[in-house]
């Protein structure tokens, strides 16, 4: 479709009048006085304004795309952090609620491995089970899954299948 440059109003870099000059050189900056010698030879009434070398042409373009990805990183970063540090409290507080029972336990001839890998497979289970339900309620937002994901789950590995199964 064509519009006239007057009636353009799309605005963005290039859809304006623009020259683009291939340089052999290293540095392209320095063929601006030159082309704007030229250019007003041969046109005199002709303003140029506005010489830029392409590669700031294209970070101007991306710069508010590029600062929008880095700010939705930190804030996802953020929220990993807050995560990992809300499933630290919840294990170390169910490991304090339980000391007393470790304290029998290695009194009765547990090593510390053995308390330990109680401590992580408790911890292990609850992540399991909030990861689970997590994706569980997600794959029944899915009508498509529906039918398949919210039958009775006879067994953990059936389910993560069915899960995974769900979510790809």
């Amino acid at each position: 479709m064509y519009v006239p440059y007057l009636q353009d109003e799309t605005h963005h870099v290039l859809a304006s009048m623009n020259l683009f000059v291939r340089s052999a050189g290293d540095d392209p900056g320095l063929l601006a006085s030159s082309v704007r010698k030229k250019i007003q030879s041969m046109y005199p009434n002709q303003p140029v304004e506005r010489i830029m070398v392409m590669h700031d042409v294209v970070s101007r373009t991306l710069a508010q795309r590029s600062y929008s990805v880095g700010l939705m990183t930190a804030f996802a970063s953020l929220a990993l952090l807050l995560c990992g540090l809300g499933i630290y409290g919840v294990v170390s507080y169910v490991t304090l609620l339980r000391t007393r029972e470790f304290g029998i336990r290695m009194a009765l001839g547990a090593t510390r491995r053995d308390v330990l890998q109680k401590v992580l497979q408790q911890g292990g289970r609850s992540s399991l089970l909030g990861w689970h339900s997590v994706s569980g309620f997600r794959c029944s937002r899915h009508a498509h899954c529906r039918s398949s994901c919210l039958r009775p789950l006879p067994s953990i590995r059936r389910s993560s299948r069915r899960l995974r199964s769900c979510l790809d």
